[in-house]
């Protein structure tokens, strides 16, 4: 149900992964045309689009971090937001930063979790981008090998 990041191989050939990827693009291209990008309020997106054939991908405040965010977006709406989510009929994969809050209501979900370096830094303080455990929540089975294949 864990994954831990994407893991490469020092032997494989990358020219060659990378030639199958770009014979992707012409398809994911057209892919892309159907999609709508929205910046609204989840709850108005969610009931206009929900079908079974939906995939919602969410990129909500992260959980401390809302005062860097206009609009405000609290605990109850992470809380609000992840009811809603259990109720719709496509499928939904949110990112998060880990915390106590978001592990506790994403628990069955499945989970891919990387480190990243955080933007957030004090540049004029000299400090160096802490590492942040960034979280991928899905709630369907991903099909972690074969979306990787490209990489």
């Amino acid at each position: 149900k864990y994954r831990n990041g994407i893991g490469l191989s020092k032997t494989q050939n990358k020219a060659k992964q990378l030639i199958s990827a770009t014979e992707l693009i012409p398809g994911m291209a057209e892919l892309i045309k159907t999609w709508n990008i929205l910046s609204r309020d989840f709850e108005e997106v969610i009931k206009f689009y929900d079908t079974k054939d939906t995939l919602f991908f969410l990129d909500p405040p992260y959980h401390d971090h809302e005062n860097m965010y206009f609009g405000g977006f609290e605990e109850k709406d992470h809380i609000r937001l992840k009811e809603r989510l259990d109720k719709i009929k496509g499928k939904a994969m949110v990112c998060y930063y880990s915390s106590p809050l978001i592990d506790d209501l994403y628990k069955d979900w499945y989970v891919v979790k990387y480190s990243t370096a955080s933007q957030i830094k004090n540049r004029a303080a000299g400090d160096k981008m802490p590492v942040r455990n960034e979280l991928i929540l899905m709630n369907y089975e991903p099909m972690i090998e074969e979306q990787l294949k490209i990489f």
